[in-house]
C-alpha cells in the first residue's frame, strides 16, 4: 500500500483514424465497457466516458505511476485490438496517433464530468468547447480539410 496521496484530474480525448465514424452504435457499448474494464484493471477510474462517431472523451484519474502518453497508448492499442476481434472479425477500429490531455481542479470537475456525458447533445447543439475537443496535430490538419470529416470511404 503506498503512502501517497494524490489528486489528479485528466479530460483525455483521441480520435479515430482520419475522423472516420468507426464508433458505430453496434460496437460503442462493447467498446465503452471493455475499456472500463481495462481501466479498472490499471487502477485508473474513470469519472464519464462518451463520444461520438469519430472520436471519444473521458474524464478520469490516473494514478501516478502511469505516464498519460502510456495509459492511452495502452487503452488505445488494446481496445482497436478488441473491437477488430468483435463478432467474428465484422467490425473495424483504428485511432489517429495523438490525443489531447488537460488536467483539471476538483472545483471543475462537474463542468467536464457533465461535458463527457453530454457529449451527444452538445455536438447536436453545436455547443463544444474548442479545448476539450482537440485530439492533436494531425486533428488540426484534418479538420482543415472539409472533406476529411465525413463518413468512412465505401468501395463500389
Amino acid at each position: 500500500m503506498s503512502d501517497n496521496y494524490t489528486q489528479l484530474y485528466y479530460h483525455l480525448v483521441w480520435a479515430t483514424k482520419r475522423r472516420y465514424e468507426l464508433i458505430t452504435p453496434a460496437i460503442e457499448g462493447s467498446l465503452y465497457d471493455y475499456i472500463s474494464t481495462l481501466c479498472r484493471e490499471m487502477d485508473v477510474r474513470i469519472l464519464a466516458m462518451n463520444g461520438m462517431p469519430d472520436h471519444l472523451h473521458i474524464a478520469c484519474c490516473i494514478p501516478p505511476r502511469w505516464a498519460v502518453s502510456n495509459f492511452i497508448k495502452n487503452v488505445k492499442a488494446k481496445s482497436s485490438y478488441f473491437v477488430n476481434r468483435m463478432d467474428g472479425d465484422k467490425h473495424f477500429l483504428a485511432w489517429q496517433p495523438g490525443y489531447g490531455a488537460l488536467t483539471f481542479s476538483k472545483q471543475e470537475l462537474d463542468v467536464v464530468v457533465n461535458y463527457v456525458r453530454r457529449q451527444k447533445e452538445r455536438h447536436q447543439a453545436n455547443s463544444l468547447i474548442p479545448s476539450l475537443e482537440k485530439c492533436g496535430a494531425e486533428d488540426d490538419a484534418l479538420a482543415s480539410r472539409a472533406n476529411d470529416n465525413a463518413t468512412l470511404p465505401t468501395t463500389e
